[in-house]
């Protein structure tokens, strides 16, 4: 299914996430060529309305949350097999069975983005950068530019067996979230030079190519992935979860650490400091202090919240936000600097 207008209501979703139009233009798009009979159509667009009617089903409280079918097992006893259903109950199970089948039939090619231009697609280069190993470090083995798919060789395939090494999350049939480790969404240039910013100067030389300035400073500064980028071009993409990223407990909330405003005397856990320029995409209480939310912030250097749990999703948003934030300067023309 390579129907140029669904293509670009795709990149429409993709661009503004929170619009409805682009959505409803695109499953009447579907609808259209599955008319036609296209059934990679036919089972993107079931799998769109599935997705829309499970969490209606449950807002109006069916599901385990059912009155009709609680007040039932209440009356005649938790275990009498003979009790009616409500149907929209039914209805429930059906979607979700209906997703679940989906899934197991299209995740993969809805989880492709486009072919890898470092190794063609193949999975693996002979490029000295991959020292030991054989995979593409661009794709991580997967042939695709945004590295969501399984190797495509067995022998690639780390640990994982038949599973997904990236999990995502589908929301009205888009993905919306990835979990991924800082390493794969984020990377650090290796020099930059103090004068005019260059973070890429040529480390044959003890100057910066550009400016001739010898004031190169290290580590650079950290920028988005080819395959993070790749994401949020593709999917309306409103969370990344850094896996091996785990808020730090301080007594009264879960803490965030801005690793580049640490005390020399402050001994935190690596996983739970992150770069600046995430760092700064969290929201932050404008002068200190403990707020209503229960948010605390002190002189640029940690973010806590209550929970654990809120603390892991300000982060994925904060991430999905800078990354959406570097594809706009780079499609407005913008620099390339963060």
């Amino acid at each position: 299914m390579t129907d140029p207008t669904l293509a670009a209501l795709s990149a429409a979703i993709a661009a503004h996430p929170d619009e409805p139009v682009p959505r409803e233009q695109y499953k009447d798009g579907l609808q259209e060529i599955a008319d036609e009979g296209d059934e990679d159509a036919r089972a993107r667009l079931a799998f769109v309305r599935c997705q829309e009617a499970i969490p209606a089903l449950k807002a109006a409280g069916h599901g385990d949350a059912c009155e009709v079918v609680n007040g039932l097992r209440r009356r005649n006893g938790i275990g009498s097999q003979a009790l009616p259903h409500c149907n929209e109950c039914q209805d429930l199970q059906f979607f979700e069975h209906r997703e679940r089948e989906l899934l197991a039939a299209h995740e993969h090619e809805w989880r492709r983005i486009g072919v890898c231009e470092a190794c063609g697609g193949e999975g693996s280069c002979e490029d000295w950068k991959a020292h030991t190993s054989s995979l593409c470090l661009t794709c991580g083995g997967t042939g695709d530019v945004g590295g969501l798919l399984l190797p495509p060789l067995p022998s690639q395939v780390l640990n994982t067996g038949e599973h997904w090494r990236h999990r995502v999350d589908f929301v009205r049939g888009h993905i919306t979230t990835v979990y991924a480790t800082l390493a794969e969404v984020f990377k650090r240039r290796r020099f930059k030079c103090g004068q005019c910013g260059d973070s890429e100067p040529n480390l044959m030389s003890d100057t910066c190519p550009r400016c001739g300035s010898s004031e190169l400073q290290s580590p650079g500064d950290w920028h988005p992935t080819p395959r993070a980028m790749a994401w949020v071009r593709a999917f309306p993409v409103t969370g990344v979860v850094l896996t091996d990223r785990v808020p730090y407990h301080i007594g009264y909330g879960h803490a965030w650490f801005n690793a580049d405003r640490l005390r020399p005397n402050l001994s935190v856990p690596s996983d739970c400091q992150l770069p600046s320029v995430i760092f700064a995409a969290l929201p932050q209480e404008p002068h200190g202090g403990r707020a209503a939310n229960g948010r605390y912030v002190v002189d640029e250097r940690f973010v806590a919240e209550p929970t654990r749990d809120l603390a892991t999703a300000a982060l994925s948003r904060a991430v999905a936000q800078v990354l959406r934030a570097h594809v706009a300067r780079r499609t407005g023309g913008g620099s390339d600097e963060m």
